[in-house]
């Protein structure tokens, strides 16, 4: 399931733009002329989130440009054209088109090359609504990492549910036993019987852990969030491919199969141009399994991506 072509109208700073999409798409352009808003837009039709964490909000993101005295009807729309793989009984291109007014989502609707609604019986609405979208800010704050762990928390609940379950409950044990004394205690100042044990959700669990890194010079143990950050942008796109692949593994048998999209803002930043290039020709590896756009100001990545047939190198200019 692969995007072949976006279509965005009237989202912040863009009103009308149409871009062709191949594996790895990289989107380049001065600062300021709508770049990541692309992005935002792809997150706002996939996950109802704009910039990350945020929610829709029609007033803040309906576009600025948008003429004062127009008569037309105020809506952001959003169309992306998939190409459907010949495994569905309904293959080639389909359209899925998404818009909003102020009241919110007034239209969702998968069309054909046709443009005829597919019918009930068609299986591609519901793996397209299968997809799973990610996107990585410019910006890759301790919060946005946070939130990644969270991300890595739930994609592994799926996959080993039964051992998660049995070592938080020995984890609990265990915490139960060595606070028999508090429990006791508290029983008898107040009658109530409080035993301190863990959540059955294990999200901020998952918030506070740390990939704990080797030093190359000596073997010192460092957390990540304390080595630069080209060390810990390098980390992103491996805990991301490990989550698609997760998600794909364990999907229950007969259901559809889980397609991954990246969007993914300035992965140079915080490294080296050799770095640069190798994480650019990384992109290129990953994108034959998960499809990529990426806005960036780095030659190695547009260069890389000149160089591949199946990536592509978009110029936006002002919209």
């Amino acid at each position: 399931m692969v995007i072949k072509e976006i279509q965005i109208k009237n989202f912040r700073s863009i009103r009308n733009m149409t871009i062709s999409a191949k594996r790895l798409n990289v989107i380049v352009g001065l600062n300021d002329v709508g770049k990541s808003n692309i992005l935002r837009a792809l997150n706002l039709f996939f996950n109802q989130q704009t910039d990350n964490g945020r929610g829709f909000d029609f007033a803040y993101d309906f576009a600025y440009h948008f003429p004062a005295k127009s008569k037309k009807t105020k809506q952001i729309a959003i169309s992306i054209k998939f190409e459907v793989p010949d495994s569905f009984k309904h293959n080639g291109i389909v359209t899925w088109t998404k818009a909003w007014r102020r009241n919110g989502l007034v239209m969702d609707e998968v069309q054909d090359e046709k443009g005829n609604k597919l019918p009930s019986s068609s299986r591609v609405p519901l793996a397209l609504r299968n997809i799973r979208y990610r996107y990585v800010p410019a910006v890759k704050s301790k919060e946005f990492y946070r939130e990644l762990l969270v991300d890595l928390y739930q994609t592994l609940s799926q996959s080993i549910s039964v051992p998660l379950q049995e070592s938080t409950e020995q984890f609990a044990e265990s915490i139960k036993s060595n606070t028999d004394k508090l429990t006791q205690g508290l029983w008898q100042s107040s009658a109530i019987k409080s035993v301190l044990t863990v959540p059955s959700n294990l999200q901020e669990f998952f918030k506070s852990l740390v990939f704990e890194t080797e030093s190359t010079e000596n073997d010192l143990k460092i957390p990540l969030d304390l080595r630069g950050d080209g060390i810990q942008s390098r980390h992103i796109p491996q805990i991301l491919k490990f989550m698609a692949e997760e998600d794909q593994n364990s999907r229950t048998k007969g259901s559809p199969r889980v397609y991954t999209i990246w969007g993914y803002e300035e992965p140079e930043n915080g490294l080296e141009i050799s770095k640069a290039f190798e994480m650019a020709k990384e992109f290129i590896e990953i994108s034959e399994e998960i499809q990529l756009f990426v806005t960036t100001h780095s030659p190695a990545f547009y260069t890389e991506a000149q160089n591949s047939e199946t990536a592509s190198v978009c110029y936006i200019s002002y919209t």
